[in-house]
């Protein structure tokens, strides 16, 4: 692949863009999509995050 060049700095521009997803994935909630099985929680030895507003409406049907 002699003579193929990435000018103008794109090749890092590109790195950082993948590095960056990657990581995203990786270290994200499973709600959006990431972090499959809770693997990179389950690395650094944390619980799953528990997030606000999760169960905050109470939704039985006799209203109490």
């Amino acid at each position: 692949m002699e003579g193929l060049q990435w000018g103008n700095g794109f090749d890092r521009h590109f790195f950082h863009l993948i590095r960056d997803h990657s990581m995203q994935g990786f270290y994200g909630s499973p709600r959006h999509g990431g972090n499959r099985n809770n693997v990179s929680y389950k690395m650094m030895k944390l619980d799953y995050p528990v997030i606000i507003g999760q169960n905050r409406y109470n939704l039985k049907s006799d209203g109490k």
